[in-house]
């Protein structure tokens, strides 16, 4: 079996010699071996039109881009190298999926079973020093040029053995192939000492909610239009240029950064409450999002988009799975379902209030539209029927006509453990195609932000994401009162 990178792999030596601070494992703390045990080698197990979607993504030309789903844990305390990485692979290897290779072809694919490389797939960084945030920040942006091979399952783990605050992060990265947010929320919950009643409610994450009540001029508007935006995405015109804006291709290298601020969750539920009108913490979520960004445009000078001239779009993901579907299949792996909606971001608000208003109305109007469900049931029928790169051309061409996306992951609300050591903090980053990406988490009541963006866009993350947290003070003292 072939052991070569992947096509879209830079040399794996230049990589590393590049990179000291990311290596395997010592050698005398864990030594690397390949797990065979009870697993079926050689079993296939069948894959949806999403997922070999994603798997054409992983292995297609650098123009494309795997796309990463990446959890940035961070740990109370060092549980030590080896017992972290026998803790993680006695779970992570439960779910076959983490333990096959992904097989795509023109008509279809499939996972198989494989043998698992320690030494592949366990590394840790910045091994004999105290991490800093700026080195955790390189570490996370590197993951988008590794060298991955196609003979093994698209994951790793990387251990940050002590930070410079004294606490230990795990980074876990899996391909999109495997699993879509809401599962890979489950997984998360799966590698926690948690408890078991929790587990049970986490496992029902993937659930849909009911639709909010909307006008049926409203319901019917949205089909005509849902239809369309559905069938003729790519034929929609790209946001104008803005300082977030990609232009062209996407580069290989990322930039990112972490908000300094973390939200009690009970403040954010605070706000919805005294908004009223049904207003969600995702509304509120996102009224924040919208804040921070209009914070930077100002702060850079783009007039044009403050004051609502030149539109500003953002995309997020919609889960599509049916009632009563949960986010892991019956063997416990994590599965993808999921659409996308698009808003136009209303960055010319006059107070905090009618911001989020305004956001509700357009969220609400997202929820009942037929396009992300509409896209997701058509996607077999294009593949089986558009060739590889008209295929990937089209859903680049859709994805980045909007200058943003907006996922917020929810984790566990109370506190968990990962190798008996406490969980502190909990991150999300997702690597794709598009230029900007904001990753809101929820952890233990507590709410965080993430930022990476494309570094050919040419600014700093840093400089957008230090907003999240003081934009959020201003509209909480808006709207409940109080002085800054």
């Amino acid at each position: 079996m072939s052991t070569d990178p992947l096509p879209f792999s830079p040399k794996p030596e230049a990589h590393r010699a590049d990179k000291e601070y990311l290596r395997p494992e010592p050698a005398d703390m864990a030594p690397a071996s390949k797990d065979h045990e009870t697993h079926q080698l050689g079993r296939k197990r069948r894959m949806s039109s999403m997922s070999r979607l994603m798997g054409h993504l992983a292995y297609s030309e650098p123009e494309a881009r795997p796309v990463w789903c990446i959890g940035v844990i961070t740990l109370e305390k060092n549980p030590g190298i080896a017992e972290t990485r026998r803790y993680l692979k006695e779970r992570l290897l439960k779910m076959p999926r983490f333990r096959s290779k992904l097989v795509v072809h023109r008509w279809g694919g499939h996972f198989e079973e494989v043998p698992v490389d320690d030494g592949y797939h366990f590394e840790v960084a910045c091994y004999g020093k105290r991490a800093t945030q700026d080195d955790l920040n390189e570490v996370v942006a590197s993951i988008n040029t590794w060298p991955f091979h196609a003979d093994k399952p698209l994951w790793k783990v990387i251990h940050v053995p002590e930070f410079i605050d004294g606490t230990s992060v795990i980074i876990v990265c899996v391909n999109h192939a495997i699993g879509d947010g809401v599962a890979l929320v489950n997984v998360f919950v799966k590698l926690c000492d948690i408890e078991e009643d929790l587990k049970q409610r986490a496992s029902h994450t993937g659930k849909r909610k009911t639709g909010p009540p909307v006008s049926v001029a409203t319901k019917a508007k949205m089909a005509v239009y849902g239809t369309y935006e559905a069938m003729f995405a790519t034929m929609f015109r790209n946001d104008y240029k803005n300082a977030l804006k990609l232009q062209g291709s996407p580069s290989p290298k990322k930039v990112v950064a972490a908000s300094p601020d973390v939200i009690a969750l009970q403040r954010i539920k605070d706000i919805a409450a005294k908004v009223g009108d049904g207003v969600t913490v995702n509304d509120v979520l996102m009224a924040n999002y919208v804040r921070t960004l209009r914070a930077f445009f100002v702060e850079v000078g783009d007039e044009r988009v403050v004051s609502g001239k030149r539109a500003v779009r953002s995309q997020f993901p919609v889960n599509v799975r049916k009632r009563n579907e949960g986010p892991c299949n019956h063997e416990g792996d994590p599965n993808n379902r999921f659409g996308f909606g698009m808003i136009t971001l209303p960055l010319d608000f006059k107070d905090s209030t009618e911001l989020i208003r305004r956001i509700k109305h357009k969220i609400d109007e997202v929820k009942v539209s037929p396009a992300p469900r509409l896209a997701y049931a058509t996607l077999p029928g294009y593949m089986a029927t558009l060739p590889r790169p008209v295929l990937l051309k089209v859903l680049l061409d859709s994805v980045n006509i909007s200058t943003a996306q907006l996922s917020n992951v929810p984790g566990p609300q109370v506190g968990v453990a990962l190798a008996g050591a406490h969980v502190v903090r909990f991150s999300f980053f997702l690597f794709s195609t598009l230029g900007l990406y904001f990753g809101v988490a929820s952890y233990n009541g507590e709410v965080s932000c993430s930022v990476n963006m494309d570094a050919s866009i040419g600014q700093d993350p840093r400089q957008l994401v230090k907003h999240w947290g003081p934009q959020f003070e201003k509209m909480h003292a808006e709207i409940m009162g109080g002085a800054l």
